[in-house]
């Protein structure tokens, strides 16, 4: 397992997680599908266990006709965002002026643009792959090759992704992207 101190100094091109890895969105995520209009609740009760990835996924998948709907929730739902919490572990990390910062997120991009926003961050990025711009989510790659398709020189071999979660960690893993989990910043 290679070090993630010479992970970080290797890579030109770092992608980052946003929520649970930049900010803490207070979000009631576990109210999420209490609140849904009544089609996605109905879906919702014949996949109980999808996490939200999933769930989207699902209904890309299954029920095209109703993703519409889901996508105007999801907007809806992260607009009841009250704050975010930054994690000062990554502020040192992102004021390193040889490498370039990316995002790829499940999080909604009006919800990514006002925490980075609120944390005075926006000009930090030079992308951010949201829910709203990705045919599939993490841990589907679609992201990384948004990222790709606008800055051909983000590959692989130069780039590693940050994050805080299993999901982050798998997405990372279906690209050969080296990964580092964001507790390991120090």
């Amino acid at each position: 397992m290679a070090n993630p101190a010479d992970l970080l100094d290797q890579a030109e091109h770092w992608i980052w997680d946003f929520g649970g890895t930049i900010c803490f969105p207070a979000l009631p995520w576990s109210s999420f599908f209490h609140q849904a209009p009544e089609p996605i609740k109905r879906l919702r009760q014949d996949h109980p266990q999808a996490d939200l990835a999933q769930f989207h996924q699902l209904l890309a998948q299954q029920h095209p006709d109703q993703v519409e709907l889901f996508m105007a929730y999801r907007r809806w739902f992260e607009s009841q965002l009250l704050s975010f919490e930054i994690n000062s572990l990554v502020l040192p990390y992102l004021d390193q002026a040889d490498k370039r910062h990316y995002i790829w997120s499940n999080n909604m991009l009006s919800t990514i643009e006002w925490g980075l926003k609120q944390f005075h961050l926006t000009d930090k990025f030079n992308w951010i792959s949201a829910t709203d711009n990705m045919l599939e989510l993490k841990p589907a790659p679609a992201g990384f090759y948004l990222i790709q398709k606008h800055f051909t020189q983000v590959r692989a071999e130069n780039s590693l992704m940050i994050g805080d979660s299993e999901t982050d960690r798998l997405a990372a893993a279906r690209v050969n992207l080296p990964f580092v989990w964001v507790q390991q910043l120090s």
